[in-house]
């Protein structure tokens, strides 16, 4: 073993094994031998530093020459002894010292740490509270500025409603003589043609023949198709305009607050026939169920329609934008209702760009808008979920970035 630790120059093993060996010596009776060892061993622990088998064997060494009545020698190492055997002791009474206070620095340390820990707890509740209250006044600040906003709207609308009422009325007078003078000019230029053709019946026919040349060197045929088609035209311009006029009068009660029975069709309708001139280009599927009369006020619930299918249109726009010329259609805007336990269901969807998932939280926010600069100013959803929940209904969306929107607004019968 000896020779083991040698090879890879265990110091502290050579040691330990040259202590055994004098112990073997020792037993051996061979304490000339035992001492010479013991010494080799003393020299590589005070080499180490090893102060606990330097005192052991300075123990042993003293025995051994007491023993051999080398007095001086055995003395000189007892001494020897004792002092390290006291400076060990009275190290590790520093060190148990050392650890008592640091026990105490540590149980002081600990106590002001809980102190700190309390300290925070206390501060971390306060900040709590603060941002609470924050919270509530941000919440406040922005409902008073939704609502704010939603007067200043109500009063636009209000004079619009005024307006658009007098237009209507205005407009309907010459609507109703154009349908009411229509009708007696076909009839009358039925009769003209068909007292023409009895002349021409009674003429001998060669007199006939020479009128009938002389009608049609004059164009007279070509000139009948185009006052049937200008009588037509005349027909539908006047039908359409009377459409827009009954539009802008269903539009006309948006300041009114009264609530009422209606039929939401009619609503629909109205609305549709005001957004003919953006819708042009778009495929308007109307799929209405059987609905009941609905208790609301038909102005404000008008005045949702027209934002849900406002962004429908916008949403539309954008997507044929950046679609360009590769796109031909311009979308589809779907409006379809339906009744089902005793609540009526009115859902507008379209094939436009769709709205992405992180601003879907937030489209009903007011002043939220993801248009540019100058196209929205981020009040019409809002606007339509404060009148849809006035009326205890609600309003969802579902939407797919590229697949369209489709906006429910649900409303108790």
């Amino acid at each position: 073993a000896l020779v083991e630790r040698e090879a890879i120059n265990d110091r502290k093993g050579i040691g330990e094994t040259k202590l055994a060996i004098g112990d073997v010596q020792r037993a051996m009776g061979l304490p000339g031998s035992a001492e010479a060892t013991y010494q080799q061993a003393l020299d590589v622990f005070r080499s180490l530093g090893h102060r606990n088998p330097e005192m052991e064997l300075l123990e042993r060494l003293a025995m051994l020459q007491r023993d051999a009545g080398l007095h001086e020698e055995a003395f000189a190492n007892i001494v020897e002894h004792h002092r390290i055997k006291s400076e060990l002791q009275s190290e590790d009474v520093r060190r148990r010292l050392n650890t008592a206070e640091a026990r105490r620095n540590l149980e002081v340390a600990t106590k002001q740490a809980e102190i700190e820990r309390l300290r925070n707890i206390e501060l971390a509740d306060a900040n709590e509270q603060l941002q609470q209250a924050h919270d509530r006044l941000a919440i406040a600040l922005s409902e008073l500025q939704s609502t704010q906003s939603q007067l200043v709207h109500a009063e636009k609308m209000s004079s619009l409603g005024q307006l658009t009422a007098g237009i209507a009325h205005e407009i309907n007078n010459p609507i109703n003589f154009i349908h009411a003078s229509a009708l007696p000019l076909r009839r009358d230029l039925d009769e003209i043609r068909s007292a023409v053709a009895d002349a021409l019946a009674g003429l001998p026919v060669d007199y006939r023949a020479r009128v009938e040349a002389e009608l049609q060197a004059r164009s007279v045929d070509e000139l009948r198709d185009e006052i049937d088609a200008l009588l037509r035209g005349i027909e539908d311009g006047a039908n359409r305009t009377a459409v827009i006029v009954q539009g802008l009068r269903s539009f006309s009660r948006l300041d009114e607050g009264e609530q009422k029975h209606v039929d939401l069709h009619d609503g629909l309708d109205a609305t549709l026939a005001l957004l003919a001139v953006r819708m042009q280009g778009i495929d308007v599927v109307r799929d209405y169920g059987e609905l009941p009369l609905v208790e609301c006020a038909p102005g404000q619930i008008n005045q949702v329609f027209m934002n849900i299918l406002s962004n429908a249109i916008d949403a539309l726009g954008a997507l044929r934008a950046e679609a360009a010329e590769a796109l031909n259609a311009g979308g589809v805007i779907t409006v379809r209702t339906s009744c089902v336990d005793s609540r009526v269901h009115v859902s507008i969807a379209d094939t436009g760009c769709g709205i992405e998932d992180a601003n879907l939280p937030r489209i009903f926010d007011p002043f939220f808008t993801t248009k540019p600069v100058g196209k929205g100013q981020g009040l019409g959803l809002a606007i339509a979920h404060g009148i849809v929940q006035r009326h205890g209904g609600a309003i969802e969306v579902e939407s797919v970035v590229g697949d369209g929107s489709t906006f429910t607004v649900t409303l108790a019968v």
